[in-house]
């Protein structure tokens, strides 16, 4: 079973005060949210479902390894 799910995350997203509309900077590890239901897709899903047509994602992408 998996730790996170879209949904979920969408959930503790908008707990947080993120709301429609929002400019959002995300800089995070993906390892660091732990397991993750179809993955990285399912986190940026829940970003864009939560910040809605008019909100702005930032997020920066880069492997160091």
């Amino acid at each position: 079973m998996s730790d996170h799910t879209q949904q979920s995350l969408a959930q503790d997203m908008r707990t947080l005060g993120v709301d429609a509309g929002d400019d959002l900077f995300v800089h995070s590890s993906f390892k660091s949210l732990g397991t993750v239901e179809q993955g990285a897709a399912a986190v940026v899903c829940a970003l864009e479902s939560v910040l809605g047509e008019d909100g702005l994602l930032l997020m920066p992408n880069f492997n160091l390894s």
